[in-house]
């Protein structure tokens, strides 16, 4: 089976090259964008991987410890631009529960949600510099993808998912990222979520700025040289240079 892979760009930001480079010194701003991916299968059928970010106006309503985006496109009008209708999604995959990547869900009424079962233990009690990140702040009202609880299917380690989609394991900048791997007409595109945020971070093996362990990101590194795919990286703004890949 062989995918079309669309990516969905929702904005960014400027930001301190250290968001990106552990450590950097690198005055430059750094621009890190915001996005999400569609997966359309050869029979037409929609798989969303990662499911966007609060619109400014929820952000502003509720007072969200998250980041307003410049040049701001709301995810669910870019998705159904597409062709996606919210209530025929079928399948979810969350590449982990930050909030800028599992916001939406509870538009999909119908999708069965896949996230690794480590990252959902460690998403209700992270360490307390990730609190925010997790959107576990008083008076915001908690983590979005809760909404859609009971239809999270959880997973546990590196799963064949389907025909041309590999999930893998991939930790580091949390406990519970999975990688999402697909075979296109054009070679198979590895959609490795916040574990890179620049191709730097991974062809000169240096982590990313927001980072749960040093030794799991190392260690995943390691354990990605074993498989041949174009890595995708959700904040890196070249990506969405193009609008289909495969």
């Amino acid at each position: 089976m062989f995918y079309k892979i669309y990516p969905i760009y929702l904005g960014y930001n400027d930001v301190e090259s250290s968001n990106a480079f552990w450590r950097s010194k690198d005055p430059a701003a750094y621009r890190l964008t915001c996005g999400a991916f569609v997966l359309e299968d050869e029979s037409g059928e929609y798989i969303l991987v990662d499911s966007g970010i609060p619109t400014s106006k929820e952000v502003q309503e509720k007072g969200l410890p998250h980041r307003q985006m410049v040049d701001e496109r709301y995810y669910m009008e870019e998705i159904q631009k597409l062709g996606v209708v919210p209530e025929k999604v079928k399948t979810i995959l969350l590449t982990h529960l930050h909030w800028d990547h599992a916001w939406n869900l509870s538009n999909f009424p119908n999708a069965s949600i896949y996230v690794q079962k480590r990252e959902m233990a460690h998403a209700i009690a992270p360490l307390p510099h990730e609190r925010g990140s997790y959107s576990l702040v008083p008076g915001n009202g908690g983590p979005d993808w809760l909404k859609a609880i009971l239809q999270i299917v959880p997973l546990d380690g590196d799963v064949e998912f389907a025909p041309g989609i590999r999930l893998v394991t991939t930790p580091g900048h949390t406990p519970g990222s999975m990688s999402v791997l697909v075979d296109t007409k054009d070679g198979t595109y590895g959609i490795i979520s916040d574990f890179i945020i620049h191709p730097r971070n991974f062809t000169e093996c240096i982590p990313v700025g927001s980072i749960n362990s040093h030794n799991d990101w190392y260690a995943t590194h390691k354990k990605l040289q074993g498989y041949d795919f174009i890595s995708l990286s959700v904040h890196d703004e070249k990506v969405y240079s193009r609008k289909v890949y495969g």
